[in-house]
């Protein structure tokens, strides 16, 4: 009995820290754009592309990022994965399957 209550307080502890600090967070990402893209932080948005992958945008500049964690799944932060563009301006209005904006 003490032995099985000695592996669950285990698992709760490193199951729960793990929870605490895996994923990259928005603010990593646009403190991180911010620098790249020579933008103030609060100009920065970004839409999500997939599950890893942002496109963020600010003062007229565009770049992809990524998130990229330790072996672990912890320590998780966002890398620049594309050239720094010129911002693409949309014209149409958004559709019901335009992903939100940050």
């Amino acid at each position: 009995m003490v032995g099985m209550l000695r592996v669950a307080w285990i698992l709760l502890f490193f199951g729960g820290s793990a929870m605490v600090s895996c994923g990259a967070t928005f603010e990593q990402l646009r403190d991180r754009a911010a620098l790249d893209l020579d933008c103030p932080a609060a100009a920065i948005r970004a839409r999500a592309v997939d599950n890893r992958t942002e496109l963020v945008s600010g003062c007229g500049r565009q770049a992809i990022y990524v998130t990229s964690c330790g072996t672990d799944g912890t320590n998780c932060t966002w890398l620049l994965n594309s050239p720094i563009k010129p911002a693409v301006v949309q014209q149409s209005t958004p559709s019901a399957a335009t992903p939100a904006v940050r």
